[in-house]
């Protein structure tokens, strides 16, 4: 009853405004958009993009520089791509790094894949566990939709042929248990593995060739 709470207190306040912020889009979705909840249809919604890839770059190397580092440009990158500009984990993978740079060095692609595979480490048991509670045919779902990286028509003949799935009902009720319990988020017509660090841990563990 939080929301409720909250709710019933900023409609006394009349002299402040509320920011609601946060990368969970499908949270926020539920919180404003679904007429049970108590914050239904009442704030002005705003979708921020990812920070522009060259502002970010510059970003990174004026904190490095701030510190006594240098930061490779030709590493940021391939970094930003390959967590599509989300913020989260290159603010992760960078702070990171930056403990394997001892003071007037480099930055380079090197600590950046120390960082990324360190991250993934630190959560691999939580990884196990998700895993070995999931039925068989959500695992199965769950690796094809890591491999596809934005999975799109996922009841269709092609997708279920490609990944070895079983029928198109069974797809839809695997997608379902796995939207659920929020391990895989939907966007538009597409699908993907909503933790990036753990993609990357099923590509590392489960992907076929």
């Amino acid at each position: 009853n939080v929301a409720a709470l909250l709710r019933s207190h900023i409609q006394q306040m009349s002299n402040v405004t509320f920011i609601f912020a946060g990368s969970e889009r499908h949270i926020l979705s539920e919180m404003f958009g679904a007429s049970s909840r108590p914050f239904y249809k009442s704030v002005s919604t705003i979708c921020l993009e990812p920070i522009p890839e060259m502002e970010y770059e510059k970003f990174v190397c004026a904190m490095m520089e701030g510190k006594g580092r240098s930061q490779d440009n030709t590493a940021v990158a391939p970094l930003y791509n390959l967590f599509s500009g989300n913020t989260f984990y290159l603010q992760k993978t960078f702070n990171k790094a930056f403990m394997f740079v001892r003071k007037g060095s480099e930055c380079t692609m090197r600590e950046i894949s120390a960082a990324v595979a360190d991250n993934i480490l630190e959560n691999q048991l939580i990884f196990k566990d998700i895993m070995s509670h999931l039925a068989p045919k959500q695992k199965k779902l769950l690796i094809a939709i890591a491999e596809e990286g934005n999975a799109s028509g996922i009841t269709g003949e092609k997708f279920i042929s490609r990944h070895s799935l079983s029928g198109s009902s069974s797809v839809q009720a695997a997608m379902k248990g796995l939207m659920g319990a929020h391990l895989v988020t939907r966007e538009a017509d597409t699908l993907y593995v909503e933790d990036m660090l753990f993609r990357l841990w099923i590509l590392d563990n489960y992907a076929q060739g």
